[in-house]
């Protein structure tokens, strides 16, 4: 996964078949080597103004394919998306992308279609966001916008709780997945965030769930140790490695 760096992108529509481009959420896609968030809120004004429409964590990877346009296949480690229909052939969630004269990247591929009941072709336009570091605020170099990855997954049989959180530079996304029984449909915690490089801190854009349960399983960026403070430590973890937010272990999945 070398060539797939870390980055940052906001859907700015769909287009299904047949059908003209749109846009009813508020997209934020985190892509790391291997990894990803995906969290699409819907947007003011729609009936559901505020609620989670899509939320993943996952694994990414690059394929091979006769064609000379990137192509990378989406394997979700947690989703809110329901399960589909008896009658509809389960498909991989791939696209091929396609980058656009104004910079903007279009995605082509098949998936389900909700609104229809069935699998059909789609164009998303996916644009690319600036990063810079939350690091450079601190007098550390700008050469690279800093991403990080955490995973938690507790040990307590119930609730079942499978937590996400990170950021790419100055953006961040938390997402959680709740079985609160054996018998009970999941739940989704999520959060977003934004790094405000004149206080030095993480703000919250939106939250989804109720406040104690995402201070609970979804803690702020802010809660994350800063390299320069981990007790006898200069640099935060590795890869494979953990640290403890709130009290709990946190596996580092990308930094």
């Amino acid at each position: 996964m070398a060539s797939l760096k870390p980055r940052a992108s906001t859907r700015i529509s769909i287009q299904w078949q047949g059908q003209p481009a749109a846009e009813e959420t508020e997209t934020l896609v985190l892509t790391f080597p291997g990894s990803y968030l995906d969290l699409r809120i819907y947007r003011e004004g729609q009936p559901s103004a505020g609620a989670i429409q899509w939320a993943q964590a996952g694994s990414v990877e690059e394929i091979e394919k006769e064609s000379d346009l990137p192509s990378l296949t989406f394997v979700p480690t947690i989703s809110s998306v329901p399960a589909l229909p008896p009658d509809v052939e389960v498909l991989p969630d791939q696209g091929t992308f396609k980058t656009m004269p104004n910079g903007d990247v279009e995605e082509y591929g098949t998936m389900f279609n909700p609104d229809t009941g069935r699998n059909q072709e789609y164009i998303e336009v996916w644009r690319r966001l600036s990063l810079r570091s939350p690091l450079s605020v601190a007098g550390h170099s700008t050469g690279d916008a800093a991403s990080l990855l955490l995973e938690r997954t507790p040990s307590l049989p119930w609730p079942k709780v499978q937590s996400f959180l990170g950021h790419i530079g100055q953006h961040g996304l938390g997402i959680s997945r709740i079985q609160d029984t054996a018998d009970s449909d999941p739940r989704f915690l999520a959060w977003r965030e934004v790094f405000d490089f004149e206080r030095a801190a993480w703000e919250r854009i939106y939250t989804v769930g109720s406040r104690e349960e995402v201070n609970l399983y979804l803690p702020s960026l802010n809660d994350v140790p800063k390299p320069d403070v981990l007790p006898g430590k200069d640099v935060l973890p590795g890869k494979g490695e953990t640290i403890s937010l709130q009290n709990e272990d946190w596996m580092v999945k990308f930094r």
